[in-house]
């Protein structure tokens, strides 16, 4: 994708913006890496592996080999502009549960207390995984809502 073609898919989504509406850019088919680099080598007038070596050096710290644009209780539908989908979650959040929550916001002192924030938006937001920082720490169990 070029970055005029980017640029106006994300105004675009923005024009469309719903409140707390999440859109994503359709990409197209998955490429691999390798295949790019190999046609770049082609078309720079060399040949891969004769020319010019690949070489392989792994995952570097907090690189992935796949990101997950959409979750487990998710699924993207087509918005109104073409290449541009909508994210529905396949959950609802419960009104009392938001507003017990949200109570237990008001109570906390955001800065001196992160553990039991986190404990509460991980109760809001199920699918929420904890790094292993946070699993080390232990978790408040003050907040806890039941």
């Amino acid at each position: 994708m070029l970055i005029p073609e980017a640029v106006i898919l994300v105004l675009q989504a923005a024009a469309l913006g719903e409140q707390g509406a999440i859109y994503v850019l359709e990409m197209g088919e998955q490429i691999k890496l390798v295949d790019l680099a190999r046609n770049l080598i082609r078309l720079s007038g060399h040949e891969p592996e004769k020319n010019i070596p690949i070489q392989f050096i792994g995952l570097r710290p907090g690189e992935k080999l796949e990101e997950e644009l959409v979750g487990d209780c998710e699924r993207a539908v087509p918005s109104s502009v073409d290449k541009i989908l909508r994210i529905q979650s396949e959950q609802s959040v419960d009104p009392t549960l938001l507003a017990q929550i949200q109570s237990k916001f008001e109570g906390v002192q955001v800065l001196g207390h992160p553990h039991s924030v986190i404990e509460l938006l991980r109760q809001l937001v199920p699918t929420f995984h904890r790094s292993e920082i946070l699993e080390s720490a232990s978790m408040s169990e003050e907040y806890q809502i039941h």
